[in-house]
């Protein structure tokens, strides 16, 4: 190998295939001429096929099936091999022509091959055998047809079954969605039958809840109507204490109402806030616990707390 086939192996082991750098490989140890390896190379066809065309290039098949093969590289790797041996084997271009086409498979091809080839040996000239030859060629595609033609009817009739079977199975989602609507028609009628008479009820209960003043009511003795009058001012005024008080202690500071506003607190958290309040927490104290507080509960725990630690205090 020479220093020019060297470098070039290695250039075509870092940019090709591992498969195609091996046909190079093996065209180079062989002795093929380095500008017929490049003109395979160039062409950049799968590896097997690579190999195929190198292995016509050592059977010698010369340069005018050297191009034919490198112009059918479309072919696949069996379809070559079939080209290549029509070529090895003697047979005219025009012959191995007539049968080297991508839409002839392998087999078919060496069938046709071996009848030019048989053809060739009973006359020993190459034209002598073409009107045999094409009388066989003529039959293989005959038979070719046949079976184009059988089995597209086995596809035509799959394909009726197919289609019948889907179209079966089309009607039958239908009918059970179909069917399946039915019952949920059915279901919302009987859904809004009930919300009518629940409305009904409900209508009914109101009504039935309005004051009746009964003759045992009329009769109360008008001095536990003037008791009740007097626990509801009792109560009306210690809520005006307890709100007097609560504004007292807001109006200590301008910041107070706006936060307990900006807080968002729930009620039960306002409930909180007042108890401590009333009993007696300052403003900071206050604050403190509406924001560490978070749950009504845990403002409670915190109120208890000051309010023990303000009492050891005083006790102190």
């Amino acid at each position: 190998m020479t220093l020019e086939e060297e470098r070039y192996l290695e250039e075509c082991r870092r940019r090709m295939k591992p498969d195609q750098a091996e046909a190079v490989a093996a065209a180079i140890h062989y002795g093929i001429p380095l500008e017929e390896i490049q003109k395979i190379a160039q062409k950049n066809l799968p590896g097997a096929q690579m190999q195929q065309i190198v292995f016509a290039v050592m059977e010698n098949v010369g340069s005018e099936a050297l191009d034919f093969l490198l112009e059918h590289g479309d072919l696949n790797q069996y379809q070559l091999k079939e080209v290549t041996l029509g070529f090895i084997h003697g047979l005219a271009f025009e012959q191995v022509k007539s049968y080297a086409g991508k839409g002839i498979n392998a087999h078919q091809m060496k069938k046709m091959r071996l009848q030019l080839e048989a053809s060739l040996a009973k006359t020993g000239k190459k034209e002598d055998g073409m009107e045999e030859y094409m009388q066989a060629l003529m039959k293989i595609m005959e038979e070719s047809i046949q079976q184009f033609k059988e089995s597209n009817e086995r596809f035509d009739a799959l394909s009726m079954l197919v289609k019948e079977h889907v179209v079966e199975e089309k009607n039958n989602e239908i009918k059970d969605l179909y069917e399946s609507l039915q019952v949920k028609d059915e279901m919302i009628r009987e859904l809004r039958r009930q919300l009518k008479e629940k409305e009904k009820e409900i209508r009914r209960l109101q009504n039935d809840k309005e004051p009746k003043q009964t003759k045992e009511t009329a009769q109360k003795p008008i001095v536990k109507q003037n008791t009740e009058v007097s626990a509801r001012q009792d109560e009306k005024e210690s809520r005006n204490k307890r709100l007097a008080k609560w504004l007292g202690f807001v109006k200590k500071d301008d910041g107070m109402l706006g936060q307990l506003l900006g807080a968002e607190l729930s009620p039960e958290q306002m409930e909180e806030v007042k108890k401590c309040v009333e009993q007696g927490l300052d403003y900071q104290e206050v604050t403190q616990i509406i924001r560490a507080g978070q749950t009504p509960e845990k403002m409670q725990k915190l109120r208890e707390i000051i309010l023990l630690m303000k009492a050891r205090k005083a006790g102190a």
